[in-house]
């Protein structure tokens, strides 16, 4: 029997400028599980670079633009990094 448990799924939606983005970094850095994986989907590039800087121990990975971007993220996923993209 596999007793695998269900992704958690946070969407976290505010207008812009009120620290969502800050608030997203504060809980990932302060989460002690470094088993988790994390997906972060942002709409600007300046953001990937952001965020990547700002939680180093969580050693994200982004996609490569001469690449499939969507083979690249189910790879990505598949070998358990944290990844963040652009949408």
């Amino acid at each position: 029997m596999n007793h695998q448990t269900q992704p958690t799924i946070k969407v976290i939606d505010a207008m812009m400028g009120s620290g969502k983005t800050t608030y997203m970094i504060k809980q990932l850095n302060n989460d002690n599980d470094r088993s988790k994986r994390f997906l972060i989907v942002t709409p600007y590039l300046k953001e990937i670079d952001r965020l990547i800087g700002a939680m180093p121990d969580l050693c994200f990975q982004s996609t490569e633009s001469h690449k499939s971007k969507s083979k690249e993220i189910k790879d990505l996923i598949a070998e358990r990094h944290n990844v963040v993209i652009i949408h």
